[in-house]
């Protein structure tokens, strides 16, 4: 499995660029600007995305035919699971019965992935995407373009800090089978829910898509303390899904 650690570079790419920005060091060759110029790119992407996603709380209807949202349901699973903390554990109770018994809740305790395309009529092969969701939070895979063009994995759960405005941290990634890595990564608050999203810049969608295992546990630290920690199965499935949204070739494992 490589997916950890190609996404810990990547995202080291991607935001190291935002620091490179205010250097001001005149000496530099012609293929040193031209690398700056290609992360500078990169990590406004990144930006620009989430930016995008911030906004869409304030926007009104759209002048044209309305689009079912893929991710409603995941939405609204994931208020279910923040109200839930937010309430009495007797109040929880009272509902237990009634909550079991839903096909949803069960859907939700198993775990399960939607694959889709960002935006109202996004072209072929392009904003391709994949959310994994169960009781214990999300996990995402966006991309910002085609397959070869970066791509955000973003996680979210209850425990997971939610700021009033998007900041930079340092956070520490585990994944099963690899070594733990520290990076910076972008911590804002999921639009239209209190819900708090890491995101972590990868390199391409095809990093994202190639490093999915079948099954393992992606957990996050922040200053120490683990504040997400969800396992997924399934993924070389949802890998394979994406591979196809894009239009791109399945490599294999």
């Amino acid at each position: 499995m490589r997916f950890s650690t190609t996404l810990c570079l990547g995202a080291a790419i991607a935001i190291t660029a935002i620091f490179a920005a205010g250097d001001g060091r005149a000496q530099m060759t012609h293929a040193q600007n031209q690398q700056m110029q290609q992360r500078h790119a990169r990590d406004m992407n990144v930006q620009g995305w989430l930016n995008q996603q911030r906004q869409m709380q304030g926007q009104g209807p759209q002048q044209q035919s309305p689009q079912p949202d893929p991710m409603e349901g995941a939405v609204n699973n994931m208020r279910a699971l923040i109200d839930l903390r937010h309430k009495s554990l007797t109040a929880a109770a009272q509902g237990l019965q009634a909550l079991a018994s839903d096909p949803r809740y069960q859907k939700l305790r198993q775990g399960y992935w939607t694959q889709y395309q960002e935006g109202t009529a996004p072209e072929p092969g392009r904003n391709c995407a994949a959310t994994f969701m169960n009781m214990d939070g999300m996990l995402g895979i966006t991309a910002l373009g085609g397959y070869r063009d970066p791509a955000l994995l973003l996680l979210s759960g209850a425990d997971v800090p939610s700021p009033e405005q998007m900041a930079r941290v340092t956070a520490t990634l585990h994944q099963t089978g690899e070594r733990p890595q520290t990076v910076p990564v972008y911590n804002f608050t999921a639009p239209g829910t209190d819900a708090g999203t890491v995101a972590f810049a990868v390199p391409s969608l095809e990093a994202a898509a190639q490093g999915l295992a079948d099954k393992a546990e992606i957990a996050v630290d922040i200053g120490g303390k683990r504040i997400y920690a969800v396992e997924y199965h399934n993924g070389r499935k949802a890998s394979s899904d994406i591979i196809r949204c894009a239009g791109a070739k399945d490599k294999g494992k």
